[in-house]
């Protein structure tokens, strides 16, 4: 996050960026917010509540897809929906962690942290995504999702304060 002069602040942690209230116009992240846990992505989204002004926006890309299949064939993009979160615990280590959120679960944070979703595009979640997910066998953490919801691979959001 920059402050409200232009200038960069890094490393900066985003729960608690000590800028003044009301002093940001627009707050983005890319491909980041698959990679802090769900407590802490509340965190974050109270303090942009706090900073950012009240005619504001924030952006975010969230990648919902298992990274590991970035560069390991093998793996599905979904790949990571099999494991329980104990068993994803040996996998998802604090150098790689990935939280496994799915679309409704974002949407819901934001809306939870009273910012109104203005602009929302999903990423994949065709046919072959949603055949993908069926042919797997999934951990009982998935099974109340609606498989569309699991079959999509990334999300652009824009929001504003409520």
């Amino acid at each position: 996050m920059g402050s409200s002069t232009g200038r960069a602040r890094a490393p900066c942690d985003a729960r608690r960026t000590g800028l003044e209230t009301a002093s940001i116009d627009c707050i983005t992240s890319t491909n980041t917010l698959e990679h802090i846990a769900p407590d802490q992505i509340r965190r974050i989204l109270v303090e942009c509540s706090r900073i950012l002004r009240k005619n504001g926006m924030m952006s975010f890309l969230v990648d919902y897809q298992d990274h590991y299949s970035y560069f390991d064939r093998r793996v599905s993009t979904f790949n990571f929906l099999r494991f329980s979160d104990e068993e994803w615990r040996w996998y998802s280590q604090s150098l790689h962690f990935q939280n496994r959120l799915r679309h409704s679960d974002y949407r819901s944070l934001f809306l939870e942290c009273g910012f109104c979703v203005v602009e929302e595009h999903c990423l994949g979640g065709a046919q072959e995504d949603s055949e993908s997910v069926c042919r797997m066998k999934l951990d009982r953490r998935f099974a109340h999702y609606d498989v569309a919801d699991l079959a999509v691979r990334a999300a652009y959001f824009v929001l504003t304060p409520s």
